[in-house]
């Protein structure tokens, strides 16, 4: 069975969650360089250590095995030692003092370099260990899980209520509740078993902390669940929504009960749970307490996300509705001085050089603002912009954005007749050697690949014929003219 939260009935935030997404790609990144790049060749070392010393083990059955390897020793390791010790010491087959002094210092040797294999696996290095206590490991242990289902679990919780939280929070009080609840979840834990040699690993309590802040803030939300009562088989699952205020408590409560009754032993740490959930509560109600979302956060992020106009535009549209045509474009001259990608300035300028009949400024501010749609890929106004040019324009429109505008249109399959007419255009009346050029080879190769090998013929007889088709040009022919050839099977 799995049960597992997959989103929420809101999910629009209000800018793209970054810390969170941060948060996220780190875990997943330490994972793989941890457990599946370094991990798995330090394992396969300790694996290897662990083979001799239970097998030095097996061959002495009577030695003394040592305190550094009795975590590592299987279940009665220990009492079938001592029950060998007693049967050699009773029919004298121990061997003699120096010889055994030998044995037990070889052992001991193989228990220390397991001790200190286990100490170095990265799970150790960067967990958190209560009866070895590190400053830099209460950070670190946040972002080392165990295996792949740990990780997911974690990340699903985390993707279900960190965005929304981050969105209301903001990105500096929510990496601050993140860390902190982390390294708090550890202090409960530590504290509740300061002697423990079991590593703390995982984001489980920072996450608890962002739970316990996103359960007071969005307190009539519901998470939604995907519920699988036979693993992996989706066919069989089903998706239901659960109010904040059922889901949180009854997790909380849970969590509390394990952690009551948890041992030092326990490979879940569930009294971290609770004390990073404490703490993202406390965090969430003193922010409620002293409105700190809406008397600083709520301001800052509106201010960062509202859109706010160019002054010198709001001055050019004053300019333009009175006539003066001229200081309007100076206007806008302005701001794009300020702001050279601003979409509405560039709209504008054209515009204002078509009111004027300043042909050659339209042509110029069209091709700009074509290139910048193209680089916003803003592809639907892009094509938009083509249309409009063409159809306004008439003889006035360059053929240098007449070829531009081919080169963008034949990449929409609805649209390549359209492309193949532009450049059949720009081949026919073009003025510019190059630009004509450039346009019948175009026209060669789309007829041929759209297997008319005639009228791609013909559009390289033109070319060769025309008097720019020297050097590169003509090289550039004869390349398409052998392309055809071989297309055509002649």
């Amino acid at each position: 069975m799995l049960l597992i939260p997959i989103g929420r009935d809101e999910t629009i935030v209000r800018r793209t969650p970054m810390v969170s997404y941060a948060i996220i790609a780190l875990n997943v990144a330490a994972y793989v360089l941890l457990n599946l790049v370094l991990g798995s060749a330090h394992f396969s070392v300790m694996e290897k250590k662990y083979g001799e010393l239970i097998a030095y083990m097996q061959e002495h059955p009577y030695l003394i095995p040592p305190e550094a390897a009795a975590p590592y020793l299987p279940k009665g390791a220990a009492g079938y030692m001592a029950g060998a010790r007693k049967d050699a010491e009773q029919n004298g087959s121990l061997p003699n003092r120096s010889v055994e002094r030998a044995e037990q210092q070889r052992l001991d040797e193989l228990a220390a370099e397991l001790a200190r294999l286990v100490d170095t696996m990265p799970e150790r290095r960067f967990g958190f260990t209560p009866g070895k206590p590190s400053f830099i490991a209460r950070f670190t242990s946040l972002f080392v899980h165990t295996d792949f289902m740990h990780l997911l679990g974690n990340m699903l919780f985390f993707f279900a209520t960190g965005p929304f939280l981050e969105d209301v929070f903001g990105k500096p009080l929510f990496v601050a509740l993140y860390l902190v609840s982390g390294v708090f979840a550890t202090w409960c834990h530590a504290s509740l078993h300061p002697d423990s040699m079991v590593t703390l690993l995982g984001a489980s309590g920072a996450i608890a902390g962002v739970m316990g802040a996103y359960f007071l803030r969005f307190l009539r939300s519901k998470t939604q669940f995907l519920f699988m009562p036979i693993l992996f088989m989706p066919r069989f699952s089903f998706r239901f929504f659960l109010p904040s205020y059922v889901v949180f408590p009854l997790w909380f409560l849970m969590q509390l009960w394990f952690a009551y009754n948890e041992t030092e032993q326990d490979t879940v740490a569930f009294g971290a749970h609770v004390g990073g959930f404490v703490l993202g509560l406390l965090t969430a109600s003193v922010v409620r307490y002293f409105k700190i979302e809406e008397k600083h956060i709520h301001p800052k992020i509106e201010a960062e996300i509202s859109w706010s106009r160019n002054r010198n535009l709001d001055a050019a549209d004053t300019l333009r509705a009175s006539g003066d045509l001229t200081s309007a474009r100076a206007s806008v001259a302005r701001c794009l001085s300020e702001e050279p990608e601003n979409v509405d300035a560039m709209v504008m300028e054209r515009e204002l050089a078509f009111e004027g009949d300043d042909w050659r400024s339209w042509g110029n501010a069209t091709s700009r603002l074509l290139d910048l749609y193209v680089k916003k890929k803003e592809m639907g106004l892009a094509l938009e912009l083509v249309h409009d040019t063409i159809g306004r324009g008439g003889t006035h429109v360059p053929e240098r954005f007449v070829l531009r505008a081919a080169d963008l249109v034949v990449r929409l399959p609805e649209e390549r007749g359209w492309g193949l007419d532009l450049y059949r255009h720009v081949a026919d009346r073009g003025t510019d050697p190059q630009n004509v050029l450039r346009a019948l080879l175009r026209v060669a190769r789309m007829e041929r690949e759209s297997g008319d090998a005639a009228k791609a013929r013909d559009a390289l007889e033109r070319a060769r014929s025309h008097p720019g088709c020297v050097g590169d040009w003509m090289s550039a022919v004869e390349m398409e003219a052998a392309q055809l050839a071989k297309t055509a099977g002649l």
